[in-house]
């Protein structure tokens, strides 16, 4: 276990663990936020037989809505762990976290360009066929890149350059906002993107976790929803998606990247349960097709059950959420404990959570 202060970075984390040849198996796309961030809206990565980053977790210390400094975890204040694992920041602030870690190792990659209906023809299998595994989805073209990741002991190898990578990524930035200005094209223009241009390039390495499982390049700042469903839902939920954007004459600039998470215990994770999939839900200099996108996926969703991640963009209000996590009441009751003078609520908890908010 490694003894962490809340505010540091897991970017930041991995570098020192590395010293030690150590370090996380569970890691999202984005390192630049910090670990009490992370776990406090159950920040994930991708791969069915791995949890999200707060089941890590061991302990924590937390100073309460009354200034009370208390340690929660597996042998101490043990009643109150699992709501303080995913706790959205209203159950005090932390300010150290103990996380398991685990020695080093490398991540060999290997990536595959499918047809959509092909790989939904195979969706069980693809989900299993690795240990982390991901989807870019383009739903214009109907292709997607299906990302297979396992531990290996070949020494890295194969690793494009990362110049070449920011400036690829860099064009394609360009691109997508360009195409952002006049949306009839963006149809025809991601299809040649992705048949002609190598978008979805095919990827065989080998290297460390941090630079296989994380995006290596700092995105630009754009909008972004995560819809969560059970995992059996995951066909049916992509062939919704499909259907909104067809039927709203959506031009999409963006993928929707699909991920898979296994159930866990924390009261308020996405994933509490069950095995979950993950839709993001992603848009580029298309901020005016938010509520149009974002919020008629959402809608059709909940009918299958879907979750949203707590730190990305949602309509649900504490009348839909409560029916979708079994231990709402519990966290709530946890809530007044802890804060009963409602020291930490602000405008978005006093959204979900108006009951004790």
């Amino acid at each position: 276990a490694c003894y962490i202060k809340a505010g540091t970075t897991l970017e930041e984390i991995l570098a020192v663990l590395g010293k030690y040849k150590l370090t996380l198996d569970v890691l999202p796309s984005v390192v630049e936020q910090t670990i009490a961030g992370a776990i406090a809206t159950g920040t994930h990565g991708s791969g069915i037989s791995h949890k999200n980053l707060a089941a890590l977790v061991h302990s924590v210390q937390i100073v309460t809505g009354r200034g009370d400094v208390l340690t929660v975890g597996q042998n101490e204040n043990s009643e109150l762990f699992e709501a303080v694992k995913v706790s959205l920041g209203t159950l005090g602030v932390i300010t150290q976290v103990t996380l398991q870690a685990v020695p080093t190792f490398n991540v060999h990659e290997r990536t595959e360009l499918m047809a959509l209906d092909d790989m939904l023809e195979n969706m069980d299998q693809v989900i299993h066929s690795s240990e982390w595994i991901k989807i870019w989805m383009e739903v214009h073209s109907g292709m997607a890149l299906v990302f297979r990741c396992n531990k290996t002991t070949e020494k890295p190898r194969d690793n494009p350059s990362r110049l070449l990578e920011d400036a690829k990524m860099v064009l394609f930035e360009g691109v997508q906002w360009f195409i952002s200005y006049f949306p009839s094209i963006i149809p025809t223009t991601m299809k040649f993107l992705v048949h002609y241009m190598d978008a979805f390039p095919t990827v065989d390495r080998v290297d460390v976790p941090e630079k296989v499982l994380c995006i290596p390049h700092r995105l630009a700042l754009h909008p972004e929803a995560e819809i969560v469903v059970p995992i059996q839902h995951t066909v049916k939920a992509i062939q919704i998606i499909r259907n909104v954007v067809k039927r709203l004459d959506l031009g999409l600039n963006f993928i929707t990247e699909v991920r898979f998470v296994r159930g866990d215990s924390a009261w308020l994770s996405p994933d509490y349960g069950q095995d979950y999939c993950h839709f993001s839900l992603l848009l580029y200099g298309q901020e005016r097709m938010v509520h149009k996108y974002f919020y008629a996926v959402e809608d059709e969703l909940l009918a299958l059950g879907a979750r949203q991640h707590w730190g990305k963009i949602f309509k649900s209000t504490e009348n839909e959420l409560e029916d979708l996590y079994p231990k709402w009441n519990e966290f709530m009751a946890v809530k007044q404990r802890l804060d009963p003078d409602k020291v930490f609520c602000n405008a978005f908890l006093k959204r979900v959570f108006p009951s004790v908010c």
